[in-house]
């Protein structure tokens, strides 16, 4: 079975047993199979696709491919003496920050109900260093306003 072929299979067991015409599943299913269908056009060989589709994938999500390099192209002056990073909105340069180091916004998340849901604040800034790959912030639970490692 091709991509495509496998794509319109997989989509079905996706409605389930919904039958049904819908207008936006029906126009998201098609643009999810323009898509592979071009991809697959491509004659991509099993090498060449195991590249190109986390790479894809990657730049789908808005994500970074290469780490961020602090370089001062990446930069952009959001307000006087603020910088915020092209590349990567969350991070951030400042001379009254951190001594001027890069820091990240999304550094530690916080959860005041067992972590049921998570919240940033200014206590979320994390400073980083050159290179730099994002990862997921450090979590923490909050009780009786004491943090706990989480």
């Amino acid at each position: 079975m091709g991509m495509l072929d496998h794509a319109k299979e997989e989509l079905k067991y996706l409605r389930g047993n919904d039958i049904e015409p819908n207008e936006m599943q029906d126009a998201i299913e098609k643009n999810i199979l323009d898509i592979i269908e071009l991809f697959a056009n491509q004659g991509h060989s099993g090498s060449t696709a195991a590249y190109c589709i986390p790479v894809i994938a990657a730049l789908l999500r808005q994500e970074n491919i290469t780490p961020l390099t602090g370089e001062d192209k990446e930069w952009t002056e959001v307000s006087p003496g603020v910088f915020q990073n092209r590349r990567l909105g969350t991070i951030f340069k400042q001379l009254d920050r951190f001594n001027g180091q890069a820091y990240t916004i999304e550094g530690k998340v916080f959860s005041d109900n067992n972590g049921m849901s998570w919240f940033a604040s200014s206590d979320s800034f994390v400073p980083i260093t050159f290179p730099y790959i994002p990862k997921e912030p450090e979590r923490i639970i909050l009780d009786n306003k004491l943090r706990v490692e989480k």
